[in-house]
């Protein structure tokens, strides 16, 4: 799959275009999902996406694990209206996942297989 298949990201304005419309979304957002994007099909881990999103901002939030994982959730929440998705890889990271992929971590398979 090509980058231009995914949903577009501008960092500028922090919109993302699904097939069903384009959402604005917090610059965190738009700045994880640019970096996954850039990473495709290779997995990004907690550690690079917290460099990534705050490695020289000289305010950190006080708990980067949680701050990411609030961020992720944003994430899948929106990409899911196209049908894309962010796989979490046990002791590797995450990767997007396009339309009709099956997921390699379990609970997100299952979430996907209650809204069949």
């Amino acid at each position: 799959m090509t980058e231009a298949e995914w949903p577009l990201v501008d960092l500028t304005t922090n919109l993302i275009a699904l097939p069903g419309g384009v959402f604005r979304v917090k610059p965190k957002c738009a700045e994880l999902y640019s970096i996954l994007l850039a990473a495709h099909p290779k997995s990004v881990s907690a550690d690079e996406l917290i460099f990534g999103l705050w490695g020289q901002s000289p305010q950190p939030p006080e708990l980067p694990d949680k701050a990411l994982g609030a961020h992720l959730w944003h994430l899948r929440r929106l990409l899911e209206k196209g049908g894309f998705t962010i796989d979490t890889l046990h002791c590797k990271g995450y990767v997007l996942l396009k339309p009709g992929a099956v997921p390699k971590h379990r609970s997100i398979r299952k979430r996907l297989e209650t809204k069949q």
